[in-house]
């Protein structure tokens, strides 16, 4: 027997009038195969470790950098309390603008 449409093996694709023995031959081969491939880990535990430490340490950088930034923004809110100038709330704008994208 022949196929009458394409079939469709792994990433192999046996086209119309192929014999079925070879279409399942090759399906067999396939299945022994993917039995014998040994399934890895997309990322190993040590390797999620690593990303652990890196990630809390970006987390504490980042708390870092926020505390200087809200310190800079109450200099500049005081500023424009005591003198109510337009220097310090440019000042102010241009921080947020760097800040918030």
């Amino acid at each position: 027997m022949k196929l009458d449409k394409p079939a469709k093996v792994g990433y192999g694709v046996f086209r119309e009038g192929v014999d079925w023995s070879t279409v399942i031959g090759a399906a067999q081969r396939n299945y022994e195969r993917s039995l014998k491939e040994e399934t890895k880990p997309v990322l190993s535990i040590s390797k999620a470790l690593d990303y652990q430490d890196l990630i809390l340490e970006q987390s504490k950088e980042i708390e870092k950098l926020k505390e200087v930034i809200d310190k800079a923004l109450e200099k500049c809110y005081t500023g424009i309390r005591k003198q109510g100038g337009d220097y310090y709330l440019e000042l102010v704008e241009s921080i947020l603008k760097g800040v918030i994208k």
